[in-house]
């Protein structure tokens, strides 16, 4: 799972977007602004009854940002991420 949290102050750190990736690691997010955000990604963010991780509360987003990458979105909402985005452990 790829999630992209803001760290603009124009959106809280509830409004997060989130997307499973292919299995070669890529993924789309529609309708993300442009902003600054912090991306992170989690193996295996749904659990085996697709329950996800509840990204809306700051304590679930804590335990993963330090290991996040910075990314800006531009106007134009078309990113690359950058190589090396950690991939952490739920």
């Amino acid at each position: 799972m790829v999630v992209l949290v803001p760290v603009d102050d124009g959106y809280r750190s509830q409004h997060v977007w989130r997307q499973q990736s292919a299995l070669d690691g890529s993924f789309e997010i529609d309708g993300v602004p442009a902003g600054r955000y912090i991306a992170v990604a989690v193996d295996n963010g749904w659990d085996a009854d697709g329950a996800e991780l509840d990204w809306q509360r700051r304590e679930v987003q804590i335990r993963y940002l330090p290991l996040g990458v910075a990314v800006a979105v531009p106007e134009s909402g078309k990113v690359n991420l950058p190589d090396g985005v950690v991939v952490q452990v739920r």
